[in-house]
């Protein structure tokens, strides 16, 4: 790695040096916020576990998982903690610049830890990471939800304000295996659950979730068997397969989610109980990034050889995978103009262009997915390399919402839409 790429990991790390550098005033912070001074300190509202939680994780120097925790909740929430803490004097000296320089570089993960509530002076670019708070709002909620549902009493809060369990709740609580949680919640006379709990569990290994919430009357369907399929749990899918769980309609899936998972026995297991597999578990496997089993199918389907098609290398290049669709060129695998459509719809240019190196074609699918997605330099890249383009690629612009490529498209001479 490059010195500047050295000096911006040193420059992102400047919350832990401001720290030291205003030692004093972080441990007064920190002792006001968790045991400090009666004048000063915000009255804790009885029995809020959440609270409490938060201060926990800032005594034990968990910025990480306060900041990512602050970030998932309720803003009339955080009014409720103390004005001052070492979290917010480390979000305050980070300043703009670096958070820009964050999203600019895609680091969404290091942005999640260093955004919580910027004064307004501060946040003149709240327009510019919106896009940067949307991508990593799927992990910070699920950090939130694995603290705070990992046991009863501190669900207890929350199911306070909430007063009834959603199905996203419950699967979310089966995703984390909190499995007394679940128990608690199922107590109660509002809990919304079914399918998606059932499938969560199963997906995320949690056996004795799966088995407890079918014993106790949650529904469940083929998502089951391809939930544990996928985790690799030949014991699961041989229990649940014994208890009635419905099969799916499409014969392959299980074996789709044991090869997009890259779970060998899970595969053989699909075959010997389900049916043959197809063009689509070869896709999916190229999906998962699987490489090692994409092989294994190839090699090692008694009925001859595992059957693929284009789907394999479109797959690959929607995802990324350019390890997939080498070898899978390199022995014979078809493809067509969907792997640089599919690459564009990622937003993968190093694959697009490797792609246009070997001869795959494209046409103005490529330039469309592009535009939808909002990546403006594969489309650029796309126009200068002569991939043609239609009025669809505004279209596109417009329903993804970047207008910045629709002003590019029709500054570049795009066709515009039909009125």
């Amino acid at each position: 790695m490059s010195s500047a790429n050295d000096s911006s990991e040193k420059k992102r790390k400047t919350p832990e040096a401001t720290e030291t550098s205003n030692n004093d005033n972080s441990k007064a912070d920190v002792q006001e916020m968790a045991v400090g001074s009666t004048e000063k300190k915000a009255k804790p509202s009885p029995n809020d576990p959440f609270r409490d939680y938060l201060i926990e994780m800032i005594n034990r120097g968990d910025y990480d998982g306060a900041t990512r925790t602050l970030l998932a909740i309720p803003t009339e929430k955080t009014k409720e903690l103390p004005s001052k803490s070492v979290i917010f004097r480390n979000a305050m000296a980070i300043g703009t610049d670096t958070l820009q320089e964050m999203k600019d570089d895609g680091d969404y993960q290091q942005l999640s830890q260093n955004l919580p509530v910027l004064g307004d002076a501060k946040t003149d670019f709240d327009k510019q990471i919106h896009t940067a708070r949307g991508q990593v709002r799927a992990t910070s909620t699920h950090t939130f939800y694995k603290v705070i549902f990992c046991n009863p009493q501190r669900a207890e809060y929350w199911y306070s304000k909430l007063r009834t369990w959603t199905p996203d709740v419950c699967r979310i609580v089966a995703k984390v295996g909190s499995l007394i949680t679940l128990q608690w919640a199922q107590q109660k006379e509002d809990i919304h659950w079914g399918e998606s709990t059932c499938a969560a569990a199963a997906k995320h290994g949690h056996f004795d979730v799966l088995q407890w919430a079918h014993a106790n009357g949650c529904r469940w369907d083929a998502s089951t068997l391809e939930g544990a399929a996928f985790c690799g749990n030949t014991e699961m899918l041989n229990w649940a397969m014994s208890k009635g769980c419905p099969l799916p309609t499409n014969g392959a899936s299980i074996a789709m989610a044991a090869a997009e998972g890259g779970k060998i026995e899970a595969l053989n297991w699909a075959q010997r109980n389900v049916g043959p597999w197809n063009e689509s578990v070869c896709a999916a496997a190229a999906r998962g990034g699987q490489l090692d089993t994409l092989k294994y199918l190839r090699n090692n389907d008694p009925n001859n050889q595992c059957p693929w098609n284009e789907m394999t290398c479109s797959e690959a290049a929607r995802y990324g995978h350019q390890n997939v669709i080498d070898w899978a060129q390199d022995n014979g695998c078809p493809w067509d103009g969907s792997t640089c459509e599919m690459a564009a719809w990622g937003g993968h240019l190093h694959i697009l262009q490797q792609a246009r190196e070997k001869g795959c074609r494209w046409g103005t699918s490529t330039c469309y997915a592009a535009a939808l997605n909002g990546h403006l330099e594969i489309l650029k890249w796309a126009r200068e390399n002569g991939c043609p383009w239609d009025s669809f690629v505004i279209s596109g612009a417009r329903l993804g919402e970047h207008l910045d490529i629709v002003n590019w498209a029709r500054a570049n001479g795009c066709p515009e839409p039909p009125v």
